[in-house]
């Protein structure tokens, strides 16, 4: 019997009909914007060979979404001038829906659908299912090309700074939309340097997302995660002014990302270390934020700029410092 299903029904049920076929998916939605758990998936099933047949109609596939699939042997594109169904099926089960495969309507949007399985509705299932083949059939199919853009400088220069760095982040996310197809799919470790503080908290939002079986984007969009490497929130009452961040997620999730940040900034860019003026732990240079994130935490309460510290911010001797001067005269002297 078929099941009626939320916007957050259609969500997970989607990512589960695409996550466990084992001979086909077919995704038709007229318009077309993939967020990054989906695109995992279906990179996974590409792997796998796992036949894959999208169709849209509404517009142009943009370059980072046609580069992407111009890696993906196992997976064909479609094009339907007319289509304005929402379907998404494989060889098991389907969902027929008002939602299309769009980042924006899955966390904005109010959606219904039904889900159908092949085994409980076959008859229902079976019609589903040649339907969604004579739409691929239909359309026109796409054999995609690729937009190749060569990095900038800018974008492959040493790390300095924690200003610099944050350059870096915004610039890096608009170029690997448009390089990505010229780079090698990698798997990460979370606790690599080499990862920009984006993609660890994508990461973090991931394997919190898993435990609590929830699309990704419904923990934190990824605009809320640029907006959060643009302001590197320090605390509580910083993460709360983050676009996408109410009380809810705060409790939930804030630690977690708060203490990712703070682990990104003590642990990347060991070259260009300094010392906490308060309690003397090793976090990135910076005199104008001489604190670890705990400290500042500490230090904020009051907010007093001549407050007596104990270490120097760029060679961590036991010194008297403040806020205001965190550097020994030794360091200052040497213009460090």
């Amino acid at each position: 019997m078929a099941k009626f299903l939320n916007t957050t029904g259609i969500s997970y049920n989607l990512t589960e009909i695409i996550k466990n076929a084992k001979q086909e998916v077919f995704i038709i939605s007229p318009y077309l914007k993939i967020n990054h758990q989906i695109k995992d998936l279906i990179e996974d099933q590409n792997r796998m060979k796992i036949d894959v047949k999208i169709v849209y109609g509404k517009n142009e596939l943009q370059p980072d979404e046609n580069n992407w699939l111009k890696q993906l042997n196992s997976v064909r594109t479609g094009f339907c001038k007319d289509l304005h169904a929402k379907c998404y099926l494989n060889e098991n089960e389907a969902i027929v829906t008002s939602m299309n495969l769009y980042e924006y309507s899955q966390v904005n949007n109010y959606e219904m659908g039904i889900y159908v399985t092949k085994d409980e509705d076959p008859k229902l299932y079976s019609d589903i299912c040649e339907h969604a083949r004579w739409l691929f059939r239909k359309s026109e199919e796409i054999k995609v090309t690729v937009e190749k853009v060569a990095p900038r400088d800018s974008e492959i220069g040493d790390r300095v700074s924690r200003s610099n760095e944050l350059s870096k982040v915004n610039g890096q996310l608009k170029a690997e939309e448009k390089i990505e197809s010229e780079k090698e799919i990698t798997t990460y470790d979370s606790n690599s340097n080499d990862l920009n503080l984006f993609e660890r908290l994508r990461i973090l939002r991931s394997k919190v997302a898993e435990q609590e079986k929830v699309p990704a984007y419904y923990i934190f969009t990824d605009k809320t995660l640029e907006e959060i490497c643009s302001k590197i929130p320090k605390n509580s009452d910083e993460f709360l002014s983050i676009t996408g961040v109410g009380q809810k997620k705060l409790e939930r999730y804030g630690s977690a990302f708060l203490r990712e940040i703070a682990n990104y900034y003590k642990k990347d860019l060991i070259s260009d270390s300094g010392s906490c003026i308060r309690c003397g732990e090793k976090i990135r240079s910076n005199p104008n934020e001489p604190f670890c994130s705990d400290c500042y935490n500490s230090w904020a309460r009051f907010g007093n700029p001549k407050y007596k510290e104990k270490y120097c911010h760029k060679c961590g001797k036991p010194t008297d410092t403040s806020k205001e001067k965190p550097v020994c005269y030794q360091c200052f002297k040497n213009g460090l």
